[in-house]
């Protein structure tokens, strides 16, 4: 390999013209073919620095040496990419690998607005590595995709052979795909060697050994602030002694004491002893206050309650659900206990979300103890949901706030924010229902939208939560660790679809 091969920034630094923050600062690291993956909290930078490695926006300072042309795949397919006719039309062997790979077909560039999410994502990876870039920058390629979508989009990655920046709040195809990662935060950026797996489990390692050293230094900077506080007792009550104010006028005696001590400095002692220790402490409490630890966000945000004292949640025999188009889901019998973790799986369109919705009236359980989290929250229940959260007051916006910062954002932010984003916007939703201690939670794809950081910290969050969980999530990761049992979702060749319990 040469010079020409990697991408590289040194010093890079970038700040938005209405913001008062640089989003990049110093940022400095060199990448090598193959993937890297991109992981970090939302307002870390990571669009910003995908959009300067690809020449699309300029920074303020520093360099940045891309190694040839470089093509950017943005997260939102809403348009067809450039290039599509071009590509539909090459009948070479290499066009014919990507749309293999892909399961892309020649026309679907004439019907862009009838095709699936899932369906134009591949399209625009197709015309991408078939534009053979030697720098490959991709935006979260697999929201809202089904397995099957994601594992055709992960094979076709793996055969790029450029150097390739990916971010993904997605672990199995960061795993999959990546040979480093480049972990963006307050600190700014910082490349690990390894998958988002292993970079994030260092930097567990890391954040453990930073908390323990600031443990120390904060005991023994306390220790010392004792000391001193001892110390300086002692000089006062030496003062004191030395003070010739309060001897009578006519004392000689104790006038020629109080001089000979400090013509000795037999009484300075404890004042010399008072300003050594002030000294220590001092360097103590820089110490402690140099040891800069990232917030690790806990996971006690359940109420007293959040179990139900009822027997059975859900209970339902055989039945059917009309799905449209002449279409019905089946199923033989449907339970759900207090605390029951069941996860829904299925392909896109066999009807998870409909089941959902469908069931969402018929639980056993009060109204008010139920937490229904749809695939999607618009613009106008974001604002309102904000509003809600604002009127709030003592306890309660507390708590809500609290929550909100253990799902990993900062409650000033959002409070500050004119409206929250799609991610703070779901996060404040199941902040707002869970002051009333749900008995059940129902999520349908909780993870859109939000970062790899926020999806960590609502998967620590489930975890420990004691009441019934029923999930549908496309993230492999999440949906396993969270769910013991699956209602799977299997479309027959009919159409029908057949709901199988295991």
């Amino acid at each position: 390999m040469t010079a020409s091969d990697f991408l590289a920034f040194h010093d890079v630094t970038f700040a938005y013209p209405d913001s008062p923050e640089a989003v990049l600062l110093g940022c400095t690291f060199t990448l090598s073919p193959g993937w890297t993956g991109v992981v970090g909290p939302n307002g870390a930078g990571k669009t910003t620095l995908l959009q300067i490695a690809a020449g699309l926006l300029t920074p303020d300072s520093g360099r940045v040496r891309a190694p040839g042309t470089a093509l950017y795949c943005s997260q939102r397919t809403d348009d067809p990419p450039e290039g599509i006719a071009a590509f539909m039309l090459d009948d070479s062997a290499e066009a014919w690998r990507w749309k293999g790979l892909l399961e892309v077909q020649v026309g679907w560039e004439d019907r862009w607005e009838t095709l699936s999410e899932g369906e134009r994502k591949r399209t625009q990876l197709a015309v991408a590595l078939w534009s053979a870039p030697v720098l490959l920058i991709v935006d979260e390629p697999t929201n809202h995709l089904d397995r099957r979508a994601r594992d055709i989009i992960a094979s076709a990655l793996a055969a790029f052979s450029g150097v390739g920046l990916l971010v993904s709040h997605d672990r199995e195809l960061l795993d999959t795909l990546t040979a480093r990662t480049l972990v963006m935060g307050a600190a700014g950026a910082t490349l690990r060697p390894g998958a988002v797996t292993q970079a994030m489990d260092q930097e567990a390692l890391e954040l453990g050994s930073l908390t323990r050293a600031r443990d120390v230094a904060r005991k023994e900077e306390r220790r010392l602030r004792r000391e001193t506080t001892r110390r300086r007792e002692e000089a006062d009550r030496a003062d004191a002694k030395r003070s010739r104010r309060q001897i009578a006028p006519g004392d000689h005696d104790s006038k020629a004491r109080i001089g000979l001590a400090r013509l000795t400095g037999k009484d300075a002692v404890a004042g010399r002893l008072y300003q050594r220790h002030a000294r220590r402490e001092a360097q103590a409490r820089a110490a402690t206050e140099a040891i800069v630890v990232p917030h690790d966000y806990e996971t006690g945000i359940w109420l007293e309650g959040s179990r139900s004292p009822r027997a059975s949640l859900l209970g339902l025999r055989a039945g059917k659900l009309e799905l449209g188009d002449g279409r019905t889901l089946a199923w033989d019998g449907l339970h759900l206990a207090p605390d029951s973790r069941v996860g829904v799986s299925g392909d896109n369109g066999t009807g998870k979300s409909t089941l959902l919705a469908w069931l969402s009236s018929r639980f056993n359980v009060p109204a008010d103890h139920l937490l229904v989290l749809p695939q999607e929250l618009t613009a106008r229940e974001g604002a309102a949901l904000l509003s809600q959260a604002r009127a709030l007051s003592g306890g309660e916006l507390g708590y809500v706030m609290s929550v909100v910062r253990h799902l990993g954002s900062d409650p000033g932010a959002l409070l500050r924010s004119a409206l929250p984003s799609p991610g703070e916007t779901r996060k404040l939703f199941i902040a707002l229902h869970l002051r009333r201690a749900p008995h059940l939670i129902v999520m349908d794809e909780p993870t859109n939208h939000l970062d790899l950081v926020s999806t960590l910290a609502l998967e620590r969050a489930l975890a420990a939560y004691p009441g019934a969980l029923l999930l549908v999530s496309h993230d492999r990761r999440f949906f396993d660790a969270l769910t013991t049992s699956r209602w799977h979702l299997s479309e027959a060749p009919d159409g029908d679809v057949r709901l199988l319990v295991s």
